[in-house]
């Protein structure tokens, strides 16, 4: 590790509850991120109510540390009001910045609170420079880059864009772009974007290429991000915040992980094994891996043996007593009664552990070259590894760390006093704080004791149970004079006492300011057209879309000329061409894009179909019109307003809302685009499967030697599409949206374009397709069976 760090970044902690926020501010964090009662992306963690709340944000400023909460969902038109008005009661209490998904959100969250600090967060899938040059145009002070970012790109973003850079350091790691996650929500209703994903990605799964099994096991799990090695990198990058990930664990992991990176913040080095084994015995899924910071590794990216806690590895299980549930162990790391400890064979049979015999005596702990029988374990199957789970001695080390308070804020004091008068005590704090209070007795001359410097400074600093600790005071004492022990005690106690309330009201100035959603026209009807999206290029497939009147392909797949020529038969009979781009934005492909821009417009592009906001500045530098794609996550009216003020011609409206949710977005002056037919995206990933599965690796072309998928334990199966010359991969929901029976309200709700997504359809099955949506604009079905080969999505569910 390079030990070289010129400047220390933020420490941010999570804190899913109070126990867990006292483990990150007693350990050493310089700011805490947390959930409060609504619109959170952690809705099952334990998360604070205002009481709570409130008591968090004083504790925190009293000791000096930030309190970010996050506001992190995507926000319907009917909740705009209340994310505001709750938006507003965390303002008037001080909370020190807002953490923002949704687009329309922060745009009136700007409107109504300008000198609120907003970050744009992870989900919102900022991993350029372009994008975060945008973020802080629209008003952000900070945005948290994608984990997928990668260590150039990082400090390509620092120093070009004008903003605060925050990077996850630690935990867990999504296998899908965040944000740009759909599994969880369309195969069981639980959205991630709206706080309540049920991690499908942690679940087993088969490779399948051309139906023949690869691969299996926890094929979408990846390993947690560990950056304790790397974290002069980091620094030198020039981030403001590093983050560490953990809503909803334990108090003790908080605990342990942000006290092991703030001793090497603090200290550069090495990480030393017992730190190391700190974080691994805290939470690790068979080891750690560095995320994406020096690229995808395509092995060591994934856990494929499973998806959980796995501890460290403490020895081998030799034999096995099913009668008394006893296991023989030879260890070769130490263990203790009370410790959790787990096999790895066939159920991962474990317990806390509550006998060790050696040589039949029991005994309270074992160690490194023991054999020992370890109760109570049952329905063991050899071989077998032994991992322990937890640690009680570094659960007890943890919950100590922070309880009682230690942590403690460093004050300068001025005492003076004068015959006839009161004394006078004023604490000085870091932050420009002023405390100051008058004694209730005058000074008097001394008959037998006079009071010295010694006495007075060693009562002023006696700051017991508080928060606080007298380093110096200067003392203006004058010979000759008396005054109470008491009369000291009590100047400290209300000096103290104002210095509390001064570091925790932070904002005094700030009150919630009046609400207000601004109202839009209801949309009119429109005269709605079809899309035909492509996620390859075929020309047989192309001409069977004639009734389309707009065609979008992936701009990686008409970069070659043979990609082109297959398109401009669409131009030639009058269909708008659009280009697609995907939901990040990749610099290389930005390269390709201002290379390729005059043979685009030759074969009769006319557009891009772009699915990230840091698209828009080279879109615009090239003169291409732009629509965005479902990418830029439309939920509300507000979201829709602020696409316009960009400039975009047209949006896609979320495929998470409703019928009657699409019926309550407006989007004056815009086209608007709903998505009623084909394979939805679930997960757009920088991991590919395939690569990782098959021996490739990164860019390793297998992509190209057969048709994949992933087959889940239900045996539905998950097409893949693979861009080779990115290397980016799209996993495509087993079950079709088709939805012609909402096709005229769609119309009716003002949106002007239907898109079908094509897969692996026959020319003719898309001629059909085309055709019966046409015929539904034209004559509604009363009833449409869509039976089990295809799905209506989230058009009446909703999230």
């Amino acid at each position: 590790m390079d030990d070289h760090i010129e400047q220390i970044p933020e420490l941010l902690s999570p804190a899913g509850g109070p126990e867990q926020l006292r483990a990150a501010v007693e350990n050493g964090a310089d700011a805490v991120y947390l959930g409060g009662r609504l619109h959170n992306a952690r809705q099952n963690a334990a998360n604070f109510d205002d009481d709570t709340l409130r008591a968090a944000l004083a504790y925190a400023h009293v000791r000096g540390v930030a309190v970010h909460v996050t506001l992190n969902t995507l926000i319907t038109q009917n909740e705009l009001p209340e994310a505001l008005e709750y938006a507003a009661s965390l303002y008037a209490m001080g909370a020190d910045a807002l953490i923002v998904q949704d687009l329309g959100l922060a745009r009136e969250l700007r409107r109504l609170m300008p000198d609120f600090p907003l970050h744009l967060s992870t989900q919102a899938t900022v991993c350029d420079a372009s994008y975060a040059r945008l973020a802080a145009r629209r008003g952000f002070s900070r945005v948290v880059l994608a984990r997928e970012t990668e260590w150039e790109d990082i400090c390509r973003i620092v120093k070009e864009a004008p903003i605060e850079v925050e990077v996850f350091a630690h935990g867990a790691m999504c296998v899908c772009f965040s944000g740009q996650c759909l599994f969880s929500s369309m195969i069981g209703g639980r959205s991630g974007n709206r706080g309540a994903c049920a991690q499908p990605c942690r679940l087993p799964y088969t490779l399948l290429k051309d139906g023949q099994s690869q691969a299996s096991g926890y094929l979408l799990s990846p390993k947690d991000n560990c950056t304790a090695e790397h974290l002069a990198l980091l620094c030198r990058a020039g981030v403001a915040s590093l983050k560490l990930e953990g809503r909803m664990k334990s108090a003790e992991y908080v605990a342990a992980v942000t006290h092991v990176y703030r001793k090497y913040l603090d200290a550069p080095g090495d990480v030393d094994a017992a730190d190391r084994k700190l974080l691994l015995q805290a939470f690790n899924r068979g080891g750690f891996a560095p995320g994406y910071l020096r690229g995808w590794s395509a092995r060591d990216f994934i856990c494929r043996e499973r998806p959980k806690h796995w501890g460290v590895l403490i020895g081998t299980v030799l034999d096995s007593d099913e009668r008394r549930s006893l296991v023989q162990v030879q260890l070769s790391d130490d263990l203790a009664l009370g410790d959790g400890v787990e096999l790895d064979c066939e159920g991962f049979p474990g317990n806390v552990v509550t006998a060790i015999f050696r040589d039949n005596v029991p005994q309270a702990a074992a160690h490194a070259g023991d054999l020992v029988w370890l109760g109570s374990i049952s329905q063991v199957k050899l071989p077998a590894q032994l991992y322990k789970t937890s640690d009680k001695a570094q659960g007890e080390w943890a919950r100590r760390s922070y309880a009682p308070f230690t942590r403690r804020v460093t004050l300068r004091g001025e005492f003076s006093v004068s015959l006839g008068q009161p004394a006078r005590l004023r604490l000085y704090d870091e932050q420009g704080h002023t405390a100051v209070q008058e004694g209730t007795r005058p000074a008097e001359t001394a008959i037998r004791r006079e009071l010295r410097d010694e006495e007075v400074f060693t009562q002023l600093k006696k700051t017991g149970n508080t928060p606080f600790v007298l380093e110096e005071c200067a003392l203006s004492l004058p010979a000759g004079l008396s005054l109470p022990v008491s009369e000291l005690n009590s100047l400290r106690r209300g000096a103290l006492e104002q210095m509390e309330q001064l570091r925790a009201n932070r904002y005094p100035q700030r009150t919630a300011p009046a609400v207000d959603v601004p109202s839009a026209p209801t949309p009119e009807p429109a005269d709605a057209g079809l899309s035909a999206f492509f996620y390859h290029v075929n020309a047989d497939a192309l001409a069977a879309a004639g009734q389309a009147r707009r065609i979008c392909v992936p701009l990686s797949r008409v970069l070659s000329a043979r990609g082109r020529e297959a398109v401009s038969p669409c131009a030639a009979r009058g269909q708008q061409v659009l280009f697609w781009l995907p939901p990040e934005t990749i610099p290389a492909q930005m390269e390709d894009l201002r290379r390729q821009a005059a043979a685009l417009k030759a074969a009769g592009f006319t557009g891009a179909l772009a699915g990230n906001p840091g698209q828009l500045e080279t879109l615009r530098e090239l003169g291409f019109p732009v629509w965005g794609d479902m990418g830029w996550n439309v939920f509300n009216t507000s979201t829709a307003l602020e696409m316009a003020d960009l400039g975009l011609k047209g949006l896609t409206l979320s495929p998470e809302l409703t019928m009657r949710q699409i019926q309550s977005v407006a989007h004056p002056a815009m086209e608007a685009e709903a998505i009623v037919y084909g394979r939805l995206p679930l997960m757009y990933s920088k991991h590919c499967p395939v690569g990782a599965e098959m021996g490739g690796g990164a860019h390793c072309g297998l992509c190209h030697t057969g048709r994949f998928a992933l087959r889940d334990r239900k045996d539905m199966q998950f097409p893949l599409i693979c861009f080779s010359g990115v290397c980016r991969c799209v996993i495509l929901n087993a079950v079709r949206l088709h939805v012609p029976d909402f096709a005229a309200r769609l119309a009716d709700a003002g949106v002007s374009t239907l898109r079908l997504i094509f897969t692996e359809e026959t020319p003719q099955e898309i001629a059909e397709v085309l055709a019966s949506y046409t015929q539904a604009l034209r004559d509604p079905p009363e009833h449409f069976l869509r039976g089990e080969s295809y799905t209506a999505g989230h058009y009446l569910r909703g999230v």
